[in-house]
């Protein structure tokens, strides 16, 4: 069977998780805390890994290497630049990229691609939840995530963000 990794930035982000886990063990390596154990019949590893690109790079290797994790979830709390999702819906990637990295520097360098696209598989099941669970009054909605260092809350910035990098 497959493990599952899921990471979240924030313990808040991920303490509902670990709060339904069962068989649960800590495991400490490189200063992230790792939790293991199982949610119904699945092999789940759970992290928080803090905040920027670099903890969770970090922190999803180590999920790689030490528990041999096959699929990886990121779960968390986040803005949005679409005025359609709203507070408490859910945004299932079908592609991820930066708001911070120049497209031909993504193109150019290695590994040569402007975004990262989903797994078919894990976006058909996410879909297939968001279906199979009421969010009363909340919705779902399938796009490009996009991610960046900054937290974007100038307007200007916003735009130059909606006009270059979310166009697919």
């Amino acid at each position: 069977m497959d493990t599952i990794g899921i990471i979240g930035a924030m313990d808040i982000e991920t303490e509902l998780i670990l709060n339904k886990m069962t068989g649960v063990n800590e495991k400490q390596y490189a200063g992230f805390t790792f939790y293991t154990g199982k949610y119904k019949d699945l092999d789940i590893v759970l992290t928080s890994c803090g905040v920027g690109k670099v903890n969770a790079a970090s922190c999803t290797q180590l999920l790689i290497d030490r528990f041999n994790v096959t699929k990886i979830i990121n779960t968390g709390i986040a803005g949005s630049m679409n005025e359609k999702v709203k507070l408490c819906d859910i945004v299932i990637s079908d592609n991820v990229t930066y708001h911070d990295v120049r497209q031909q520097q993504m193109r150019t360098c290695f590994p040569y691609k402007e975004f990262f696209t989903a797994s078919e598989q894990l976006k058909s099941l996410a879909v297939k939840a968001c279906k199979r669970t009421e969010l009363q009054g909340f919705n779902y909605h399938i796009g490009r995530i996009v991610t960046g260092e900054a937290f974007v809350s100038d307007d200007g910035l916003k735009k130059e963000i909606i006009n270059t990098v979310l166009i697919v």
